[in-house]
């Protein structure tokens, strides 16, 4: 393995090819929305980088979804007690929205916090912060939704959980075999601005007005897929992939071109080695994921024979922040003495755990029993930048690109030349026990991916 740990470090750190590639996905195709156009530019030109690496079969492979445009305005305005207009802005799958709603403080958005508001929270918009307590459980923004939404509010009003007036975005649960008119409205707004309506409110009736011109129609995006194998190789495969999507709101530098565009290079490092591989590796950039994990559920649909083939799967989220590479392996503990093996020999600053996140690409195959890992290098705070309008080229740093894409590329060889693989097979009820433990299910339920 000297020899190819020699070409791969040298390929990575005497190239630019990544930092070239970030700045073309956030400068020529920003954002990269579901089913927009700068989606459709940045699949084309990831197909066609993937083809001039050398991969075999570069093809977009389309799916079926629901496409949500942004309006022209989304305000917030306050009507009692006092009268002043805030920034927000529209959450995705959001409808169009001109009412008036009393406001009610959700707090962290858990059942309890909804429980204890005066009054209830019927028919009105109630604030939830993007925190949860230290200790747990912790909800994401989707569960947060579903609570006050099954709790009988109107209206949505997701708080930004750091300073700086940046309104944050991230879409709704949103089942897509479903109408178009199951959302209520919602918008992201700055802590600061939520730290304003909470005072008003201790002062008495808090009312406020939503304006939004938001649109839904059925659409189509594309996962682009490629291989790299050794024809004399088994039929296994791993599972390489990043979704290349983002927000509309802005560059999506971090999230998530910085993973797409480490795909994209360790596929041109590992493909000089082909002929090293002991397994097939399938390159996936995955499309609509920000929307729901879209493109991830329809091609773990569409393998759906093929599932048995798959033994790893490597996602990169959100890699282009400063600080060590986490790889946290997703209900496989029994990979963690190989991983932990090999970190230590690189060696390499690379941290591991299970901690066990269901919200990436990955997860559609988890639950399907296939062993993964969800691969971030997380940075400072929560989510830093992003999912704000703040997610932009120059947080990425290429020394971080190139150092991720190596030690990537080098576990990734590893594991193709891996034999006997460890035995990873998962009953349908310690899926089931895991899914139940993290709240997945009312939210899997909702969103018609519940097929236990």
């Amino acid at each position: 393995m000297i020899d190819i740990d020699r070409q791969i470090c040298a390929n990575a750190w005497t190239s630019d090819e990544a930092m070239v590639n970030h700045r073309e996905l956030c400068l020529q195709y920003r954002g990269r929305f579901s089913a927009s156009s700068d989606a459709a530019g940045a699949a084309a030109f990831i197909e066609k980088t993937l083809n001039r690496y050398g991969l075999t079969n570069a093809r977009r492979e389309y799916f079926e979804m629901t496409a949500w445009t942004r309006g022209g305005k989304a305000v917030l305005e306050l009507v009692e007690p006092h009268r002043a207009r805030f920034p927000c802005i529209a959450l995705p799958y959001s409808p169009s929205c001109n009412d008036e709603f009393d406001v009610a403080d959700g707090g962290m958005g858990h059942p309890a916090d909804l429980a204890e508001i005066p009054g209830g929270v019927l028919g009105k918009a109630v604030l939830i912060d993007d925190k949860n307590p230290p200790a747990g459980p912790h909800l994401h923004r989707l569960h947060k939704y579903l609570n006050t939404r099954h709790a009988g509010a109107s209206a949505f009003l997701f708080v930004q959980n750091s300073p700086g007036m940046l309104s944050p975005t991230g879409s709704l649960a949103f089942n897509h075999s479903g109408p178009l008119d199951q959302t209520i409205p919602s918008v992201g707004i700055p802590s600061e601005i939520a730290a304003e309506l909470r005072e008003w409110a201790r002062r008495g009736t808090l009312r406020i007005r939503l304006t939004m011109d938001n649109s839904l129609a059925r659409g189509r995006d594309c996962n682009v897929v490629a291989d790299l194998g050794n024809p004399g190789t088994s039929e296994d495969i791993i599972l390489v992939c990043a979704h290349y999507d983002g927000h509309d709101i802005a560059q999506g530098a971090v999230d998530n071109a910085s993973g797409t565009v480490v795909v994209l290079e360790t596929a041109r490092l590992l493909a000089p080695l082909t002929n090293q591989l002991r397994a097939s590796l399938r390159f996936v950039l995955f499309g609509s994921e920000e929307m729901g994990l879209i493109g991830s559920h329809s091609l773990a649909r569409a393998m759906e024979h093929d599932l048995h083939r798959i033994r790893f799967i490597f996602n990169l989220d959100c890699v282009g922040s400063t600080g060590r590479l986490v790889m946290m392996l997703q209900n496989c503990p029994e990979w963690l003495p190989f991983f932990k093996t090999h970190i230590a020999s690189l060696p390499a600053d690379v941290d591991i755990n299970t901690h066990f996140v269901p919200f990436s690409d990955h997860f559609p195959f988890v639950v399907r029993g296939i062993p993964a890992s969800f691969m971030v290098t997380p940075g400072i705070g929560d989510r830093g930048w992003g999912h704000t309008i703040a997610d932009t080229f120059e947080k990425v740093s290429q020394e971080t690109l190139m150092r991720v894409s190596m030690h990537t590329a080098r576990l990734i060889m590893r594991t193709s030349r891996l034999t006997p693989w460890p035995q990873s097979k998962k009953s349908r009820e310690d899926i089931i026990a895991l899914l139940e433990s993290r709240h997945m299910r009312p939210l899997m339920e909702h969103e018609g991916h519940w097929d236990f």
